[in-house]
């Protein structure tokens, strides 16, 4: 009797869609309880919500933070439970960001590199060959090359986000060991196995650049690059050159020690960006294809750590339900909108990154070499 009651029980766990369990009142005072325990003094309200178009996981502004049920992550789970411990992840994640994370002076690194200025400082060179790439990485900066400047603050902002990512998340899961670090953890998981090997990435995409930053996701995340089939390689050497910098930033707690860490990455990149300049001004001399897209930026990388597989296919119809929750302990029930929720940092985004052939490139990169 007590098997074909659980049986009965489990087949009616079945009938259940995430919705109904995560916009439950259960669930969303579970949530807050998180919240108010995790976030520190920080954070005024939690917004629950589900989107299929916004491409975002999670994020905050400071002051509030959103979990978007749908996010591809936590979709990829088959079970309930393990959907639970994703997004309780992603609530940790965006937690850590509220605590430990300075906003404005992330704002002050992107503006800065934006006007061609290193900041905190230059990167110092330790052979004579960074010592000539950093001059001609200060000649671009200084000159505001327009296909450059652009690209540098695009994997700039990449990298100290990804850096980042992995200091709150350590701080977090040393301070909530239980259900926060287990939800990081498998959302990390999650990330590191959307990733293919060194060598498929080698031999099905063009761009050595965005190569390089799924071999430094892998690292960062995992402690590990996946090079199974394949010895030793000129890329493998590099990433052992940067593993320094991505393991202080693990543990050091300055933001500004981070973003000179980024930089310094961006110093042993700069031979990767020299073969993505060549292959961007040899694009520039192919007809375009409609010239009236010229002025449209398309970023190359994406601000978040999230890769997802080369193919993902959404039948559902895109909706978006706004759950808003008070983090106050005596606040009533959360009350149910549909309105679009606009975030000022998202932690990941979950936009494809074509693994299998080269990512697209740039119209106003290649216009610009063109003029």
């Amino acid at each position: 009797m007590k098997d074909t009651y659980r049986e009965r029980i489990k087949e009616e766990q079945k009938k259940l869609s995430p919705s109904q369990v995560f916009f439950s009142e259960g669930y969303r005072k579970l949530f807050r309880d998180l919240a108010n325990e995790v976030a520190g003094e920080k954070l005024e309200q939690l917004l629950l919500y589900q989107s299929t178009e916004d491409g975002l996981a999670g994020w905050n502004d400071g002051k509030r933070i959103g979990i978007n049920i749908d996010n591809l992550i936590t979709g990829s789970f088959l079970e309930l439970e393990q959907k639970s411990d994703s997004l309780i992840g992603i609530l940790g994640h965006e937690c850590g960001h509220a605590r430990f994370t300075d906003s404005a002076l992330r704002k002050v690194y992107v503006q800065n590199m934006l006007a061609g200025v290193w900041y905190p400082d230059a990167p110092e060179p330790e052979n004579e060959d960074e010592e000539k790439a950093l001059n001609e990485m200060d000649t671009c900066l200084a000159g505001k090359n327009p296909v450059v400047v652009p690209l540098l603050t695009e994997c700039a902002s990449y990298i100290s986000n990804l850096l980042n990512d992995v200091y709150i998340e350590e701080k977090m899961c040393s301070l909530f060991p239980g259900s926060i670090k287990k939800g990081i953890l498998i959302n990390r998981r999650r990330n590191v196995e959307w990733i293919p090997p060194l060598k498929e990435l080698l031999e099905g995409n063009s761009d050595p650049v965005s190569v390089f930053l799924k071999v430094l996701v892998q690292y960062a995340l995992r402690g590990y690059a996946n090079s199974w089939n394949m010895e030793s390689c000129e890329m493998l050497d590099t990433l052992n050159e940067v593993k320094q910098f991505v393991d202080l930033s693990v543990t050091a707690d300055s933001d500004l020690i981070r973003y000179q860490a980024t930089n310094q990455i961006l110093l042993k990149m700069w031979k990767y960006f020299r073969n993505l300049l060549e292959e961007l001004k040899q694009e520039c001399q192919e007809p375009e294809e409609n010239e009236e897209d010229h002025h449209i930026h398309t970023p190359r990388y994406p601000l978040g750590v999230t890769i997802l597989p080369c193919k993902i296919c959404v039948a559902a119809l895109p909706t978006k339900t706004v759950v808003n929750i008070s983090t106050a302990v005596s606040s009533s029930s959360a009350s149910v909108s549909s309105r679009a929720v606009w975030p000022s940092r998202p932690m990941q985004r979950t936009s494809p990154q074509t693994v299998c052939g080269p990512l697209p490139l740039s119209r106003r990169m290649r216009t610009a070499f063109c003029r």
